[in-house]
């Protein structure tokens, strides 16, 4: 089981690839126009979250509305789906 740091620093890692310019803010709405992310590019970093991590993260906007598009949200859902996943055997 990942720490919710580890996952943190994946998220960003993987948002540098579409995002140009300042740090993203824990709470800024990753679909915010100021971000810079194409709504076609989200498709993209759930790929890459998913391979990374070996979880459906897709599933995060099934059961989300979009409040949870912040990096915090992401961390917390990403984090919390690790036990649904994997079971207790981490």
């Amino acid at each position: 089981m990942r720490a919710k740091e580890d996952i943190e620093k994946v998220l960003r890692r993987v948002l540098s690839d579409f995002v140009t310019g300042d740090d993203i803010g824990m709470d800024a709405s990753l679909l915010d126009r100021e971000i810079g992310i194409a709504p076609v590019d989200f498709l993209y970093i759930f790929d890459a979250l998913e391979k990374e991590l070996s979880l459906n993260v897709h599933s995060i906007l099934e059961n989300n509305t979009y409040h949870v598009m912040t990096i915090r949200m992401l961390t917390d859902a990403i984090f919390n789906m690790q036990d649904s996943e994997h079971g207790d055997s981490a």
